[in-house]
């Protein structure tokens, strides 16, 4: 389409200053963009960003088109985390192998094995056991107490007679259930067994624990604690208590409630009561089950 040029009149002096001002005030930023008579006329290049200086403000929508699809791209699956740890990755079965090692080598470096079960156990509790058997003033090697992973004691000491690290090993192999563990120590045999003939520690139920008792709890009990538990503690966790004359007693002017009942299993919410009132049902206790020594087993429980 031809492009039409503007008109000129010689006759008035204003007409023609008109016209230069136009054509002077119309300015491109690229040498592609189309000028103002091609955008009048409809002919702009497709996908071609220029910027028109006519005293209006002009959108560029192509940038913002290109801003679109950078935001909508999809994540690219080579995108991976790398991790900066210098950890290295445990190997399952070389794992298992250094521990079968490590038992068999405590075998040969201490007198006797017991095989100990433990009931309620607390890792705070059964510290004082492990450094009780640490601390010998020299006159003994340090003694090694494992836990844990019953399979993996069964294969280091042996099913059979035919696999059996040492002789009759297989015997403490065959009594390896449930909470057990082992202790490896080259110290008298009383003073061993002496130890865990008295080693007793009560402690707070938690919950799944069966009661061995009746627990009542009385108004008695209840004066020693604030006020300000009745609705924090004892209303939330089931207890029928209210406030009378500034103190918390029980509802319906009664003087005892029955917390719990023998042979009951104990809930969260009981346990919690239980640890208000100071009462302790549970009691950590540790049994030797059989001792090994240079080859003789003997049953101790």
């Amino acid at each position: 389409i031809p492009i039409p040029t503007p008109r000129t009149t010689t006759t008035t002096s204003t007409t023609t200053s008109t016209t230069t001002s136009t054509t002077t005030s119309t300015t491109t930023t690229a040498s592609n963009c189309p000028t103002r008579t091609h955008l009048i006329l409809g002919e702009a290049i497709a996908g071609t960003s220029c910027t028109v200086n006519t005293g209006a403000s002009f959108i560029d929508h192509t940038k913002e088109r290109s801003k679109e699809r950078d935001f909508n791209m999809p994540r690219s699956k080579r995108a991976q985390l790398v991790h900066l740890t210098q950890t290295e990755k445990r190997t399952t079965r070389e794992h298992k192998t250094s521990y079968i090692q490590e038992v068999r080598d405590a075998v040969d470096n201490h007198e006797q094995v017991y095989l100990f079960s433990y009931e309620n156990m607390r890792s705070n509790k059964f510290k004082d056991i492990r450094m009780h058997f640490r601390d010998n003033n020299g006159e003994h090697k340090p003694s090694r107490i494992l836990l844990g992973k019953n399979k993996l004691l069964k294969i280091a000491l042996g099913k059979g007679p035919e696999d059996e690290y040492a002789d009759n090993l297989r015997q403490v192999s065959k009594q390896i259930e449930g909470s057990v563990g082992l202790l490896f120590t080259s110290r008298p045999r009383k003073e061993v067994e002496g130890f865990f003939a008295g080693f007793s520690e009560p402690d707070f139920a938690r919950a799944g624990f069966q009661s061995p008792r009746d627990v009542i709890i009385t108004n008695e009990m209840l004066f020693n604690h604030p006020t300000s538990m009745l609705e924090q503690q004892f209303k939330k966790l089931g207890l029928p208590v209210d406030i009378d004359n500034g103190k918390i007693v029980l509802i319906n002017s009664k003087n005892e409630h029955r917390l719990c009942k023998k042979g009951e299993e104990l809930s969260p919410e009981k346990c919690k009561l239980l640890t208000h009132f100071g009462i302790k049902l549970s009691e950590f206790k540790v049994h030797l089950v059989c001792r090994w020594s240079d080859g003789e087993f003997d049953m101790l429980d």
